[in-house]
């Protein structure tokens, strides 16, 4: 079975990576088939291949590139980007948050100026004045090391939508520049949108919030409490990022709340609950991972067996049902 790798395609110091050019780069790398990783030292024939040399020899060449002793590349994308070969399938997401999905073609090289002048994404996009050789003396791409893909594809473009597991991994607060994908579900759907024989996956109680991203989750406990509340209604005002404790409140004409939290890849103690069993009447738990510490009367724990049947089978889940059967199947 082939890797799957999760790039951020944004070799850029931080303070650059909001600029024009980044877009303009993206662009250009994806028109070409390329993707690779930072820390690049200029244009050099010191090296070519990546599995040529040691992380090592390039961190003390990165070093010296910057006269700083106290540079780092760092050493976790150097040695994903030796470890790819072809074959691997790959997701990036550029800055209009379009993402694209391509299987390696050509395994890690280091990318020189003399390189990048050759390649379609220089001259359409580099040719610019951030990019002009003679005025600002850059003599050297964005990339260190780069691969190539047989092409990339937009995955909205081609299938109508993404799924909601791929743009819940992009939406992860801290991005590394390269991850292997150690998830087999995230795998097995990488490899079934760059197949040619497209092969439902098969999702059940044990694995079905694996495919929900957590806005996905919080929406179907939400409708979950609301199917079992029938006399209450939603206060739309109370789905903020400040109250992060609840996901929202609904209230009764007699002005009770009930209120909900759900989790996907987090225990929930419901010890941290109980000083609001005053404020509200019923609180609903929902955690993927499972609760500790000791329920109170007005707190309902979720459990998943309800909560997949209620996904699975009431028709105020039609809509999440149609979203999810674009890539799996009910058992």
């Amino acid at each position: 079975m082939s890797n799957c790798w999760i790039v951020y395609l944004i070799p850029f110091a931080p303070e650059d990576r909001n600029k024009p050019i980044v877009a303009e780069f993206q662009k250009g790398c994806i028109k070409d088939g390329v993707f690779g990783m930072g820390w690049s030292i200029g244009d050099t024939n010191d090296f070519d291949d990546i599995d040529k040399l040691t992380y090592d020899d390039y961190n003390i060449k990165w070093k010296e590139y910057l006269n700083d002793n106290n540079a780092e590349v760092s050493k976790t994308a150097f040695n994903n980007y030796n470890k790819i070969e072809k074959g691997d399938i790959v997701i990036i997401r550029n800055k209009d948050s379009h993402y694209y999905i391509g299987k390696v073609s050509q395994t890690a090289k280091y990318h020189s100026y003399i390189e990048m002048k050759k390649t379609d994404y220089y001259n359409d996009y580099f040719n610019n004045d951030y990019f002009n050789i003679e005025e600002n003396n850059v003599e050297k791409s964005p990339l260190s090391f780069y691969c190539r893909v047989e092409k990339w594809i937009d995955i909205e473009e081609e299938y109508g939508a993404v799924p909601s597991i791929i743009v819940g991994r992009f939406s992860q607060r801290m991005h590394q520049t390269i991850t292997r994908v150690a998830d087999e579900m995230l795998k097995n759907i990488m490899e079934n949108l760059i197949s040619s024989d497209k092969v439902k996956i098969a999702i059940n109680i044990d694995n079905f919030t694996d495919v929900l991203n957590a806005d996905e989750l919080e929406d179907l406990v939400g409708f979950y409490m609301e199917a079992n509340n029938t006399n209450y209604h939603f206060l739309p005002s109370s789905c903020k990022n400040s109250t992060q404790k609840y996901e929202f409140i609904m209230i009764n004409d007699d002005c009770n709340q009930i209120t909900c939290q759900a989790k996907n890849k987090k225990i929930i103690n419901l010890d941290d609950y109980m000083d609001d069993k005053n404020i509200y009447k019923k609180i609903y738990i929902f955690s993927a991972e499972g609760v500790s510490g000791k329920a109170s009367e007005n707190i309902e724990v979720i459990s998943r067996e309800a909560l997949y049947k209620f996904l699975k089978d009431k028709p105020s889940c039609s809509f999440f049902r149609k979203h999810l059967e674009k890539w799996y199947t009910f058992e």
